[in-house]
Order: structure tokens, then sequence, then C-alpha cells
């Protein structure tokens, strides 16, 4: 249940970058760092992320126009359910080290406003998936469904509400 929606100014991302960055925001590279996150509760995380990098053809930051030449700057917004604010610290620390890593210059993230996240609460019952509204409740029920040892294995009570589509 993550939604990552990255900006940068126009032409300072070729595609093949947009596209690395996009995995690099995923819900693996997000919640997992220490690897203690059961596979299938992360394999059922990532079925419900999506990255979005878009360019922006007129961007104003700082008072001045932000253009391609020089360092890239990266406007996240995050949009979460219910518990955004619980996940808000760890998203935006876990953002901004993505972020540094895929751009190589961690003082500029941090000291030099070129990395700025928003996380944005969905409210309860707001957000709908396998053509349903989701409740915190539903998700916990999924999220359970999906503790497994694997993360190719996801039970069949999970597959049942889900599209195949989401499963590959």
């Amino acid at each position: 249940m993550l939604y990552v929606e990255v900006n940068v100014p126009q032409g300072c991302l070729p595609l093949a970058e947009r596209r690395r960055l996009a995995t690099a925001l995923t819900a693996g590279g997000l919640l997992d760092d220490d690897g203690d996150v059961n596979p299938g509760v992360l394999a059922l995380y990532q079925s419900l992320t999506h990255v979005v990098v878009r360019e922006n053809d007129v961007w104003v930051a700082g008072g001045r126009l932000a253009v391609a030449a020089g360092r890239p700057r990266y406007l996240v917004t995050v949009h979460v359910g219910e518990w955004a604010k619980d996940l808000a610290g760890h998203l935006v620390a876990a953002i901004t080290r993505r972020i540094e890593d895929f751009d190589g210059d961690s003082d500029a993230m941090r000291f030099g406003g070129r990395c700025l996240v928003y996380v944005v609460g969905v409210p309860d019952g707001r957000y709908g998936a396998y053509g349903e509204v989701l409740t915190t409740e539903g998700f916990a029920e999924l999220a359970e469904d999906a503790r497994t040892g694997t993360p190719d294995h996801i039970p069949d009570t999970i597959t049942e509400r889900r599209p195949v589509a989401l499963l590959a």
C-alpha cells in the first residue's frame, strides 16, 4: 500500500536512470533494511507498491527555476495507509538513503534541500485494491495470510482476491 511519486526537473535524468531510481524505491528497497520483514508479507507489499518518476518542465525551488544543469532536485510524495505517522520517520530516512545511493551526494541531500519527502496518510477505508475498499483490518488479514517462509509462496486466500497481474 505504497504509492511513491518522485518529481525531478525535466532533462536531468535519462530514462534508464529514472527506471533505476524507481526500482530502488519499491517496498523491498524501503521497508526491509535489515532483512527482517517476513518474505511473504514483503511480497504482498511489493504487489501493492507503485513508483512513478516524473519529469517536470517547469519547477521553481528556492525561489529559482530548477533546471537540468547541475545536480538534480528530488521531490518525493509517498501515500501510505492510516499508519503514515508511525512510518513517516522510517520512510523519510529510507527514501533519502536510497536517493543518496542513487545520486552519490549525501551531504547535499541532507543539508542542501535537494531531496524533500512528504508522507501522506490515506484515511482508513479510502484505499481500494482487488476491486474493493481495503481497510486496515482487511490489510492486516492479507498480511497475516501472506506470512510465509519464502517470497515465492503466497497462500491461496490471497491469490483468490488478487488479480493475476499483481502476482507477476
